[in-house]
């Protein structure tokens, strides 16, 4: 009889339950499903950072050009990009030693043949039904040189 009952053991401890089979499948499901979600998290992250580089960019590229131009007027300008992305650039003078936008009183200085003018680049797109902006900002000093009293045929 005692060898009916080992066997009987044996027989019964050498197999998985089928509560022990369910447990590990779901162990499996949620580790399966975690992953999936961590791929589809770096897909989405991965398009974000190709946007924000693209709109870097696209941006950059409308600066240079601002500052290629010969002459820098006050003003805005604005157009369309490829990929659904937007461009519009703002130029105007600023007055660093004002306390607001407007020129100083009456004050002759020095350089006053001196403007410094602040160039704002934005380039906007959607982004997941949701609009996102880039922005980039930079100074330039421009010389009027009738003020200056340089001229061309002159020399210093």
């Amino acid at each position: 009889m005692d060898r009916l009952y080992r066997r009987a053991r044996l027989h019964h401890t050498a197999g998985f339950t089928l509560l022990e089979i369910m447990i590990a499948l779901m162990i499996l499901a949620v580790g399966l499903v975690t992953l999936l979600e961590l791929f589809a998290g770096s897909v989405r992250l991965g398009s974000k950072a190709s946007s924000r580089t693209q709109a870097a960019l696209y941006g950059q590229n409308v600066m240079d050009r601002t500052f290629a131009l010969d002459v820098l007027e006050d003003g805005e300008d604005g157009g369309e990009l490829p990929g659904g992305y937007s461009w519009r650039v703002r130029v105007r003078e600023i007055y660093p030693d004002a306390d607001d936008d407007r020129p100083p009183a009456d004050e002759d200085g020095p350089t006053d043949f001196l403007h410094l003018k602040e160039i704002e680049v934005r380039i906007v797109w959607q982004e997941y039904l949701e609009p996102k902006v880039f922005i980039l900002r930079s100074l330039r000093t421009v010389i009027d040189e009738d003020e200056a009293g340089l001229d061309e045929g002159r020399e210093s």
